[in-house]
């Protein structure tokens, strides 16, 4: 095998320079590295070679200036790695004021050309260093520094350059450049790029500190270009249980994150504490008008937030935002959320993912006012002062708790200026067996004295309508407790049937009326009876009184002599007997006397939609029998009437008025029976971030930073 000419590559890697002291001698070695291959790019065999290293002044000629003397050195693919000046070889006692040759023997071939040595040798001109002493030159090409220190040790202490300060208000490593004040970069799978510590126990003192006079500059600045992994653009922590792992000031911002990588944190917090009080993120400001947090999505459309927060704690209490306004007067926010978006933008968005359980998207509590006060400022459209979502089986998308015991204070508030928003408005899509009735919206209140729901408005103090049968029901509208479309009725268990109820309704007239009944007796032909003592105190004394008097036992002749509010006087017409008969006073509810029959048309009143009871009679026929119509066709029949009804009349009045049919006039009542304009989409899959969570969770194991 031939070696001439085969040193292709000859390449000074480390430059180690040992300081003792101020004015020690310093051992000056030269770690030299290389490769040795054959004319074809092939390795030399591994194992033991002599080599020789020459020091010329010259690429040719010239003055030899150090001499190694033969060395045995040890070949791995070809590389080779020898301290030069090291015992026993001569000491390399060069200045480094001049250009320097090296020449490489090798198993007794000289190898040519020379090889010009590196400028990093003449780094050794620092042994004359001295505090002030600046290192000043132009170094081009490659990536060379002023200075540049390199440590191969692969174990123990591995430090390229140490930086300290003793200063009470000192900096261990200040750097100042056009490009970068300092650049540093690590290719250690556990290494630091930058690494800074300072040891003084008082003072402010920095282990890194940068300082920059640009207006687009940045003091410190980290970047990690790792498209993948657990990668940090800057890291930083405090041993100090009052310490802090991160602190900012600025004008502007205080920490400003920046990232374009898609499920990246421009700003990520965490606190691996298992107990106690601990904060991924704690935020503060002092300004009058100022926000601890404050979240933009910038984004004009797509599911964006201003600000996301999650949990993995299945203890009591635990939130995935939690905000405090410790203010005792003026309005303050706990969590003040706002967005512009005129897409799917929330101002504060909770979400719950739990499949079970008592989840809540949202929780919020007051101590003085309003656990949830949300509203909406837009003048028009589908708003919502609160929305919320949850698809737990057990979850509430909403759910308000006010802890006080007096005061007026609300579990939730809300408050819409929108002619056709609803200050809270609850919707539930799930389709159930007829048996099952969900509600859109579930109120109670569990004090024995409370009122699960209670209502208030300028025109009625509520409104329920059904979407299928059209029924329509106000109440607490103009001078009517109940107005609507259908009946007023009860309902009670048949005391016979176990599977069946009974549906009672109210009697419905043009006045609202007042009744008082009972049984009398005549004496010597006349009986003064005196009506409820309640009955005068509600109705009208002057006009609207009408009795009715029925005989018991025997037809009596019998009339009523004078009537009002208080008594009513029963004679017999020819003034004598002592007849027992049942009696009923009807009269006019005082102040409804002007109450109006027939008003202007405000919406539509259809009779409500039939089609439940039809579609009843047709699975359970036995029932038609006990309706209306049934029992006067009966009867009618009874009397050798026509079994026949001639219903032209009614017909004719029914179809005047209209039965609703929802696939007709739904249309006509959008905006009772909408459904949301936007359904809430779940954050990303919890599984894909689960496993970039997961990394984060044990990434930091006994570290101490």
């Amino acid at each position: 095998m031939s070696h001439e000419n085969s040193l292709l590559i000859m390449v000074l890697m480390i430059l180690v320079i040992l300081v003792h002291s101020l004015h020690a001698d310093i051992p000056q070695v030269m770690n030299y590295q290389g490769k040795i291959t054959d004319t074809e790019g092939v390795p030399v065999v591994d194992g033991e070679h002599t080599m020789r290293f020459r020091i010329y002044n010259a690429l040719t000629g010239g003055d030899l200036q150090w001499n190694s003397t033969n060395q045995t050195v040890n070949l791995s693919g070809g590389i080779f790695s020898i301290m030069l000046g090291e015992i026993p070889q001569p000491a390399l006692d060069l200045e480094f004021d001049e250009d320097y040759w090296i020449e490489v023997t090798f198993d007794g071939v000289i190898q040519t050309p020379r090889l010009r040595l590196g400028s990093a040798g003449y780094a050794y001109m620092a042994s004359g260093l001295v505090p002030g002493t600046t290192i000043e030159g132009a170094v081009t090409g490659g990536s060379f520094a002023a200075i540049k220190a390199v440590n191969t040790a692969t174990s123990g202490p591995r430090d390229g350059g140490v930086f300290e300060t003793s200063g009470t208000t000192g900096a261990a490593v200040r750097g100042t450049g056009v490009g970068y004040g300092g650049y540093f970069s690590s290719s250690s799978t556990s290494g630091r790029a930058v690494y800074g510590t300072s040891t003084a126990n008082t003072g402010t003192t920095y282990g890194i500190y940068g300082s920059s006079s640009s207006n687009e500059g940045v003091s410190v600045y980290g970047w990690s270009s790792s498209s993948s992994g657990e990668t940090y653009g800057g890291k930083f922590g405090a041993s100090s249980q009052d310490g802090t792992g991160v602190w900012a000031r600025g004008h502007a911002f205080g920490v400003h994150g920046y990232c374009t990588q898609s499920g990246g944190r421009a700003v990520y917090g965490e606190h691996t504490a298992t107990s106690g009080i601990a904060y991924g993120g704690y935020f503060e400001t002092d300004s009058s008008e100022g926000s601890g947090v404050r979240g933009i999505a910038n984004a004009s459309s797509g599911v964006t937030y201003g600000v996301y927060g999650r949990t993995y704690s299945t203890t009591d209490d635990t939130r995935a935002i939690y905000g405090r306004a410790y203010g005792t007067t003026g309005e303050t926010f706990g969590v003040f959320g706002r967005c512009q978006t005129d897409g799917q933008g929330y101002g504060v968005y909770g979400y719950a993912s739990s499949g079970s359980g008592d989840a809540i998207g949202g929780g919020f509590e007051s101590n003085a006012s309003s656990g949830v006060c949300g509203w909406t400022s837009a003048d028009e459209g589908y708003v919502y002062g609160v929305y919320g979502y949850s698809e737990s089986t057990d979850g509430s998308g909403v759910f308000g708790y006010a802890e006080p015991t007096t005061g007026e204070c609300s579990g939730v508030w809300g408050f819409s200026r929108s002619p056709s928003g609803h200050a809270v408005y609850g919707i539930n899509t799930a389709t159930l067996p007829s048996s099952y009735h969900p509600g859109g919206s579930h109120f109670e209140h569990t004090s024995p004295h409370g009122v699960g729901v209670s209502g208030q408005g300028g025109y009625a103090g509520g409104h329920f309508w059904s979407n299928t049968s059209g029924n329509d029901g106000w109440i607490g509208r103009e001078t009517w407790k109940i107005v609507g479309w259908g009946s007023v009725s009860f309902m009670q268990n048949h005391p016979e049937r176990n599977d069946r109820v009974i549906v009672y309704a109210a009697p419905e007239g043009d006045e609202v009326a007042t009744y008082t009944r009972g049984t009398g007796r005549l004496t010597d032909g006349e009986a003064e009876v005196p009506l409820g003592e309640t009955f005068k105190w509600v109705t009208n004394p002057d006009i609207g009184l009408t009795a009715h008097i029925t005989p018991r036992g025997n037809w009596e002749n019998l009339y009523v002599k004078s009537i009002s509010t208080e008594e009513l006087i029963v004679a017999s017409k020819d003034g004598t007997g002592d007849a027992m008969f049942d009696y009923i006073v009807y009269g006019l509810r005082i102040g409804f006397e002007e109450q109006s029959i027939v008003q202007e048309k405000q919406e539509e009143a259809y009779i409500p939609s039939m089609k439940s009871h039809r579609e009843r009679y047709a699975k359970y026929p036995d029932l038609r029998k006990y309706n209306a119509l049934e029992r006067f066709k009966t009867m009618q029949s009874a009397l050798g009437l026509s079994h026949a009804v001639d219903s032209g009349a009614s017909r004719t009045l029914r179809d005047a008025i209209e039965e609703y049919d929802p696939t007709i006039h739904s249309t006509q009542f959008e905006s009772y029976s909408r459904s949301p304009s936007v359904r809430p989409i779940p954050p990303p899959n919890p599984g894909e971030e689960g496993e970039r969570d997961d990394m984060v969770s044990t990434r930091i194991q006994t570290e101490k930073q």
